[in-house]
């Protein structure tokens, strides 16, 4: 197995990222979607659409093994992971937490008296949300066809 190296997400890794995301997501995430929901993400994370947010400097990461990107991460505003995939065969391995650990870093480095982060997070995710140190603060909730659980972690 390639070593994993991690670095801030930057311009030209849309595609790739896109890809990585999309692969998951059908796989493991779109069978929770309604079609509005499934739709509504598919946009989310069309190269251009996040060619834009990029241009605002969120948060973000990626997880790369050789010249594959196999984990991403995304925030917003200081506190909210927008969106975490790890590829199918590098889940369960520790990538999304040390994913999760560098934003964390980012978001406490760009307003240190943060006291939580927070995710939506979809069903399929809380059990690695809460091995990752969130706790479930809402029940579970549909905006435009996507189900989510509000989910907190608090920082030390």
């Amino acid at each position: 197995m390639a070593e994993t190296r991690y670095r801030g997400m930057q311009p030209g890794d849309e595609g790739p990222a896109g890809e990585l995301v999309g692969r998951v997501f059908e796989a493991q995430v779109a069978p929770w979607f309604s079609a509005e929901g499934v739709a509504e993400f598919l946009r989310y994370v069309e190269p251009e659409a996040w060619r834009q947010r990029l241009e605002a400097r969120p948060p973000a990461f990626v997880a790369e093994q050789g010249e594959e990107l196999v984990g991403v991460i995304e925030g917003r505003g200081p506190g909210h992971i927008s969106l975490l995939f790890v590829a199918g065969d590098e889940q369960r391995q520790g990538l999304g937490r040390e994913l999760v650990r560098l934003i964390v870093e980012e978001f406490r480095r760009r307003l240190p008296g943060l006291g939580s982060v927070e995710v939506h997070a979809s069903p399929n995710a809380v059990g690695a949300y809460e091995q990752f140190g969130f706790g479930t603060r809402a029940p579970e909730q549909v905006v435009d066809g996507i189900r989510f659980i509000p989910m907190e972690m608090p920082l030390p």
